[in-house]
């Protein structure tokens, strides 16, 4: 997982987010790996991104988690064409809700 220069804490409450949010429990299965490939911050939301298994194909998760609350904000997956020319994005929250 590439996290440089996060304090553990601040990783915690970010991934811990992401694994307590029923998105991440619904499709935990088509992970490539429970361990996520990135961390980031940003405008005081924290990123986790997850390759996904999507057919033939890698496809990317992206959870946006709050950092006061440790509240999942959205997810997105975001998936190739067979070509790999276009990406198609889905929100994950919408069809979890």
């Amino acid at each position: 997982m590439a996290a440089w220069g996060l304090a553990p804490d601040v990783v915690r409450t970010v991934v811990g987010g992401t694994k307590r949010s029923p998105v991440y429990r619904g499709i935990r299965a088509q992970l490539s790996s429970p361990c996520p490939t990135d961390v980031w911050i940003e405008d005081r939301r924290g990123f986790v991104q997850y390759e996904l298994e999507q057919g033939p194909h890698l496809a990317w998760v992206v959870f946006v988690v709050d950092l006061h609350g440790g509240d999942l904000v959205t997810a997105k997956c975001l998936c190739p064409d067979d070509a790999g020319e276009q990406i198609t994005v889905t929100d994950l929250t919408a069809s979890a809700v």
